[in-house]
């Protein structure tokens, strides 16, 4: 059904997280007319996620009562194409107000869960681009372990995940480090 020209251009501003690390934040807006399958590229893009393998999917997150606990109702599960059930959804067909929460995952192979929480809902603004990466977390640089043993002060921008596994904690690399001393190794980029 055609959305209102209220409804279609309202925007949403919702702040998404790692749930396992809600200090690396970003604050998305995206429009009522705006699908999730929109919003799925768009939290891709901002979370750094591979655009182009791995499934995802949202999750309404109902309060039971005045606990802390959730009731989820499944709302989309999205292929890296846009498609897939529910992936046509718009957001002003969520019917969320200000504090509703969503659950986000992508990789239902790894299971990276995010939360998101609708922050406050605004007038656009015809000067901004929807849907759009409106802020996010101050960058908080570590540095890179093999470096730190020479004393020298690189940026890791890489982790070692066969190294993190067997130390039992992150191990943080930069690439010349990755190059030379864990070329074998399975990396990734830190998201920071």
């Amino acid at each position: 059904k055609k959305l209102p020209p209220e409804q279609a251009n309202l925007v949403y501003r919702f702040k998404a997280y790692f749930c396992h690390r809600p200090t690396s934040w970003r604050c998305l807006e995206l429009q009522g007319k705006h699908t999730l399958a929109a919003f799925d590229k768009c939290l891709r893009g901002a979370f750094n996620h591979d655009d182009t393998d791995h499934l995802s999917g949202f999750w309404k997150l109902i309060p039971r009562g005045e606990t802390k606990r959730f009731r989820k109702t499944g709302l989309a599960e999205i292929d890296p194409l846009g498609k897939g059930e529910g992936a046509e959804l718009r957001i002003a067909d969520l019917q969320l107000t200000v504090g509703a929460q969503l659950e986000y995952i992508y990789d239902f192979g790894d299971s990276i869960e995010h939360r998101i929480i609708l922050e406050e809902t605004l007038a656009p603004n015809d000067r901004v681009q929807y849907p759009r990466l409106a802020d996010q977390n101050k960058l908080c640089n570590k540095y890179c372990e093999e470096c730190h043993k020479q004393n020298i002060k690189t940026v890791a921008t890489l982790i070692c995940l066969e190294c993190s596994e067997e130390a039992y904690r992150p191990v943080l690399i930069c690439e010349g480090c990755a190059n030379a001393y864990h070329e074998e190794h399975i990396i990734t980029k830190i998201l920071y």
